[in-house]
């Protein structure tokens, strides 16, 4: 065997094998995920639909998932909207199912909501 081609037993260091990116920049397509909750945040959301419209849209899409206690999309956050369901497991459902589904001809994006809603009983 050369000596160039000689093998060590130490191993290489992982600055070798990885190259470290910034992981918001990795995959801007998909959400950062927190603990499940009953709250989803809803994004990348039509905002030249009527606020109304949105609401009643995502109201329905969601209510096949479960019990929709809230929608609340407000005009200071064009583009984004918070969806509460009864339960943890409607919530990971609809989220699962409806993640990158068209919705006024753009792909939702869906997390779970950094805190739960004000309606949810701890």
């Amino acid at each position: 065997m050369p000596a160039s081609k000689k093998r060590t037993s130490e191993p290489a260091s992982l600055s070798d094998n990885v190259s470290v990116k910034n992981p918001k920049k990795t995959r801007p397509d998909e959400p950062l995920q927190s603990e499940p909750k009953k709250s989803l945040y809803v994004n990348n959301l039509n905002d030249s639909v009527k606020l109304q419209t949105l609401r009643e849209g995502l109201f329905l899409m969601f209510s096949t998932f479960g019990e929709v206690l809230e929608v609340k999309v407000s005009k200071a956050t064009r583009g984004q909207a918070f969806v509460v369901l009864k339960s943890v497991q409607e919530a990971n459902l609809a989220m699962i199912s409806l993640q990158k589904e068209p919705f006024f001809g753009k792909p939702l994006r869906i997390a779970f909501a950094r805190s739960e809603s004000k309606l949810v009983k701890p």
